[in-house]
């Protein structure tokens, strides 16, 4: 078993944790300044003194054949070469910089140093900065950025960050509003191929960012990190949805949450985001692109879907719904604190995200009672989250979003993304839109004209599409923009033979 260290220059006290199911040890140590790493690892009798309490500790409380245990003895019969077992020393320290902690623990630099913090793709300049300014020990020091699942070298994540700034850059200086972004991130995305790692390669060669973003190799994790790190680096918050599989027990799935407040399009609603399961299954092939059937969906849409994949509910989702409504409300009037306990722990998450606040304080699983006026107030923001949450966008506005989206991804490249009527037609079929009201087709609005109306009963959604692209001009706006494509290459080429 390996592990890290953890200094810190605030007073925690030094602590010893372990965990088995990384199979991880961590021990945190207060060093001030005229304390050294090289002391407290000196001091072998403290150390082997501090083990052997923890164990007895453990043991009186019944864990006596765990696993930690075993660990525990592992790591106290070895105190004399403990730093051999540790693979990173996270530094937390706030009252010293880190060339003053290094001077004062030159023996910080055998191994790797782990700057403790989240860093986001964002924050670019703050990583290049602790890079530049540490150029003589760059290589000794680590990070965890969003979209990794382990620590990766500073001069990695800076490279990553820059590696994304190149490739989406420019949709900086677009004039796109919300979900158009989103949905041209979607597309560059879910370009990538699905493919696993190789059985002699780290699983995280397929899922965290960094490897993705520079290797071949991707998954569901993988399509979740790279979407969520591109829109974050554009300024838009994503989280990802993980879900278990019912059918085997170290598989499942993930795909990304927004919470969409779209002006343009007047759309609002938290969405799930799908694009593993609407990407590019082989090279050559651009078929995916004439739908959008996982994108911007509601849980209830999605949940039939996941039922067919062996996929257990998100944890979060499951207690939203109108049959949980009664149920809560029970919880509530009743006072049932383990109930109570429980829609604590699993409705605030995406309360938190809608209405900005918990929607039970975790206080009322204490008090001896909430009070009617309490109760009534959660459960009317219960309803307007379950509404919320439920939102689906009609066919109308993804037509109009889909072609804004479409025409500027074909004027960049006119040979690779489909872009017509008919391309148009077959993404509203493939991605299972559903028109929120009538629209006649030019023929029918004569019909209804001389004969005062018309049996609509067998109308299909292509009639509502053909009505539909007719009422908005669409049909004009994408000859409009082929034409002007075209006559941009005729131009190009005339300056190439100049």
């Amino acid at each position: 078993m390996n592990g890290e260290i953890i200094i810190s220059d605030e007073n925690m006290g030094n602590d010893i944790f372990f965990d088995t199911i990384l199979n991880r040890f961590s021990i945190e140590v207060y060093l001030p300044k005229n304390k050294t790493l090289e002391s407290f690892l000196n001091d072998k009798n403290q150390l082997f003194s501090t083990f052997n309490n923890i164990i007895k500790e453990e043991k009186n409380m019944g864990f006596s054949d765990s696993e930690d245990i075993q660990a525990m003895e592992m790591i106290r019969d070895n105190v004399d070469h403990l730093l051999d077992y540790v693979d990173y020393i996270k530094l937390y320290c706030t009252r010293s910089t880190l060339k003053e902690i290094i001077e004062r623990n030159p023996i910080l630099l055998t191994k790797k140093l782990v700057i403790v913090n989240l860093f986001k793709i964002s924050d670019y300049e703050k990583l290049k900065k602790i890079a530049d300014n540490n150029k003589d020990i760059v290589d000794k020091l680590y990070i965890s950025l969003e979209g990794n699942d382990n620590y990766i070298p500073i001069n990695d994540a800076v490279k990553t960050i820059e590696e994304i700034h190149s490739q989406v850059g420019f949709i900086k200086q677009m004039n796109f509003s919300q979900l158009e972004t989103i949905m041209f991130v979607y597309d560059y995305v879910r370009k990538r191929i699905y493919k696993y790692e190789e059985d002699n390669e780290d699983y995280r060669e397929s899922r965290d960012l960094t490897n993705v973003l520079f290797g071949n190799k991707i998954v569901c994790l993988g399509y979740t990190n790279l979407f969520n790190s591109i829109l974050s680096y554009l300024g838009i918050k994503s989280e990802p949805a993980l879900y278990e599989s019912a059918k085997y027990e170290k598989a499942g799935h993930a795909r990304t949450l927004i919470k969409v407040d779209d002006k343009k399009y007047n759309i609002k609603g938290l969405f799930l985001f799908d694009p593993t399961w609407d990407s590019r299954t082989s090279d050559n092939n651009n078929n995916y692109l004439r739908s959008y059937k996982y994108f911007a969906k509601s849980n209830s849409f999605m949940s039939k879907y996941d039922k067919k994949a062996n996929l257990l509910p998100n944890r979060f989702f499951r207690y939203y719904d109108e049959k949980n409504y009664q149920l809560l409300r029970t919880a509530l009037k009743n006072h049932d604190r383990e109930q109570i306990e429980m829609y604590v722990s699993t409705l605030n998450h995406l309360a938190r995200r809608i209405i900005g606040s918990d929607l039970i304080s975790p206080v009322y699983a204490f008090v001896s009672e909430v009070s009617p006026k309490v109760q009534d107030d959660i459960l009317q923001k219960y309803k307007y989250i379950c509404a919320y949450i439920s939102q689906s966008i009609s066919a109308e506005k993804m037509i109009i979003l889909a072609n804004n989206v479409r025409k500027v991804e074909y004027y960049f490249d006119h040979s690779y993304f489909p872009y017509s009527t008919d391309d148009l037609c077959i993404i509203m079929q493939n991605s299972k839109w559903v028109f929120k009201h009538t629209h006649l087709t030019p023929n029918e609005r004569l019909l209804a004209a001389i004969l005062g109306e018309i049996d609509t009963e067998d109308r299909s959604e292509i009639d509502d599409f053909i009505g539909y692209i007719k009422e908005k001009n669409i049909e004009n706006d994408i000859q409009h923009i082929r034409l002007t494509k075209t006559l941009r290459l005729v131009l190009d080429k005339k300056r190439e033979n100049q």
